[in-house]
């Protein structure tokens, strides 16, 4: 609430009791009192209403904030965890490892390879 009218309210209520006392009776609200009153009603619950939007705001702020703190999380991940992650989240089982093969396996790979193939030629010659 502004500092004017919460001033304007208080000499209002002063002059309303120095009235009651001096006269001893009750006296009756003017229309200008009546207004103010109003006016002052209306805005205490624009303030109220204030109070509420930015309630309203710091929630969607604190949204915003976990949205964009999970998502920094994310981009800095490693392919590796994005890979992970993913597939853990599709079969709900993790994933078999790949197994690198060495060099060794490879050579032999070649030569049973080979040896299968040179068998054929060698019937062949016979």
């Amino acid at each position: 609430m502004a500092v004017s009218s919460v001033m304007k309210q208080i000499k209002m209520k002063r002059r309303l009791r120095e009235e009651e006392k001096a006269s001893g009776i009750s006296p009756e609200p003017s229309e200008v009192e009546i207004a103010a009153e109003e006016l002052i009603e209306l805005l205490r619950s624009r303030d109220d209403d204030d109070k509420v939007v930015e309630e309203k705001r710091k929630e969607i702020y604190v949204a915003e904030v976990g949205k964009a703190v999970e998502m920094r999380q994310l981009s800095m991940e490693t392919l590796a965890e994005s890979r992970k992650r993913k597939s853990e989240s599709k079969d709900g089982e993790k994933p078999k490892r790949r197994v690198s093969t060495t060099g060794s396996e490879t050579i032999a790979y070649l030569q049973k390879k080979s040896d299968v193939d040179m068998i054929p030629n060698l019937r062949g010659r016979n």
